[in-house]
């Protein structure tokens, strides 16, 4: 068993989910190798297979295209495939992003729980999810072009 975790964005699709400050995801680490596509700009080191994990964040009511799709997605109980976890995010041309995510055509993930809570005395309030996976996740580096 395996845990991996990051700082890095949670996108759904091509929608950040804003504010989302942290992410885990706990799982058994299986080799699927190691490979570049013609044009070298994607590889993928390894998966975890049978996974489950965790995101925090800061409540964003006004995010409409990220947050409140992980809100539907929970009350709905739907299965997200398209879904990026980024241990390094950058928009810089020829530097390299590195996101976790379920493996095309293997499975996706289902939000289990949601919590918001406030944030101790402050104004904002802290959103959490937990979900678990039924397939193969898969370790993306990739070239920003």
């Amino acid at each position: 068993m395996s845990k991996i975790s990051g700082n890095g964005p949670i996108y759904l699709g091509s929608n950040a989910a804003l504010h989302m400050g942290s992410w885990s995801l706990n799982g058994n680490n299986e080799s699927v190798g190691d490979y570049d596509l013609v044009d070298n700009s994607k590889q993928v080191d390894y998966g975890a297979q049978s996974y489950t994990g965790s995101c925090t964040g800061v409540a964003a009511l006004e995010d409409t295209t990220g947050q409140d799709l992980l809100l539907a997605a929970f009350t709905n109980k739907t299965k997200i495939t398209d879904i990026k976890f980024y241990e390094v995010f950058t928009a810089v041309s020829a530097e390299k992003t590195v996101h976790w995510s379920p493996v095309s055509g293997a499975g996706g993930l289902v939000f289990t729980s949601m919590e918001i809570s406030k944030d101790g005395g402050s104004e904002t309030s802290k959103i959490s999810f937990s979900f678990e996976c039924d397939g193969l996740m898969e370790r993306v580096v990739t070239t920003v072009s």
